[in-house]
């Protein structure tokens, strides 16, 4: 009797231990859920998400409407609420996918689920790109490269005025002194080795030549103006880009790309004309003038004959002037981008993959 007792109370035992401890693991699992739930359904952290997500989809739009629009023009309203839906399904992925790399499945799916998640997130991420660098760098790298384009034409053109304003300068002086020279050899001679004086076939000589370099020097003078007035031009062009001159921008862009464009025309048109001066006929021709005046002692006379006159002053300073002439510079077309507005998110790509 005392046995079967104890094995009754012991069975009883049992099943009362085995019922705490189904109800402490039900509690348990309780708490768990109620954890897991409370964990997945964190505000912050779906206020964080929403608010990560909307931003990610609104600079993503945004890239890729402008580099629709800077490749096919104006899109309608049409087209917009498709790119912003395709934008939406591209966001939702991405955080699925995310969502999943922390679910507790299968290796090779998971993955699969990065590539996948690194794929989209990377067409994404340029788009944004292009949205952000138009907003924060667009501009400036607008200001940069006209700056640059311009200091280059410019730089070219300085050197060239110096150049032909050194010839001005020699060519107004062998003027004078070939006019004094015929005034010496009309009165007193001696402007060549033995000459006498009187207005003979020397005499001559020294007029034409100071006509010869007084028409030189007016058709290199005026070259000179006309190259200056060209970077006047551009320097007004240019200070109106880097004040920030809001009359330049369009109303309708709201970009200063027309401007920007019109002054890269004007580096166009201001180059061609340069690079025709260094080959003009004209000053093909003074600068052949002068070169074979520069190694030329003797001359003929009024009776068909010929006479030394040597002048080594004058032959150097012709030397120089055409030395000067041959060094002119060879300008280089600048390339002139605009980079605000649409034309900013394709330099962004342009950027991006390079």
């Amino acid at each position: 009797m005392f046995f079967r007792g104890s094995a009754r109370r012991t069975a009883a035992d049992v099943r009362e231990a085995a019922d705490r401890s189904t109800r402490t693991a039900n509690r348990a699992d309780l708490q768990d859920g109620e954890d897991h739930n409370s964990r997945r359904r964190d505000p912050k952290k779906m206020v964080l998400i929403a608010g990560l997500s909307l931003l990610a989809w609104f600079s993503t739009y945004t890239g890729m409407l402008e580099l629709i629009q800077a490749n096919l023009g104006d899109v309608s309203l049409v087209e917009k609420v498709a790119i912003g839906m395709a934008v939406a399904m591209l966001q939702i992925m991405i955080v699925w996918l995310l969502d999943q790399l922390f679910s507790p499945i299968n290796a090779g799916i998971k993955g699969l689920y990065v590539v996948g998640y690194l794929f989209l997130t990377l067409i994404s991420v340029g788009f944004a790109f292009g949205f952000y660098w138009k907003v924060l760098e667009s501009k400036s790298e607008a200001t940069r490269a006209a700056e640059t384009s311009f200091g280059q034409v410019q730089s070219g053109l300085n050197a060239a005025v110096t150049r032909l304003e050194q010839l001005t300068t020699t060519l107004t002086a062998l003027t004078a002194i070939s006019n004094e020279k015929a005034t010496q050899e009309a009165a007193n001679g001696n402007s060549c080795p033995g000459s006498r004086p009187g207005q003979g076939p020397r005499m001559a000589m020294r007029k034409a030549d100071a006509e010869r370099f007084a028409f030189a020097n007016t058709f290199v003078q005026g070259r000179v103006d006309q190259v200056k007035a060209d970077v006047k031009v551009l320097d007004a062009d240019l200070q109106k880009i880097l004040k920030d001159d809001k009359s330049i921008v369009d109303a309708r862009t709201g970009t200063r790309n027309d401007f920007i464009r019109s002054m890269g025309r004007k580096l166009d048109e201001v180059t061609v004309r340069y690079n025709a001066l260094r080959s003009d006929p004209q000053l093909r021709q003074v600068r052949a003038d002068l070169a074979e005046r520069a190694e030329k002692t003797t001359f003929a006379d009024t009776r068909n004959g010929t006479y030394s006159c040597p002048d080594p002053q004058l032959q150097s300073a012709l030397r120089g002037v055409v030395a000067a002439i041959d060094g002119l510079p060879t300008l280089e077309k600048p390339k002139v981008t605009t980079t605000e507005g649409s034309e900013a998110v394709i330099e962004a790509f342009r950027r991006l993959t390079t």
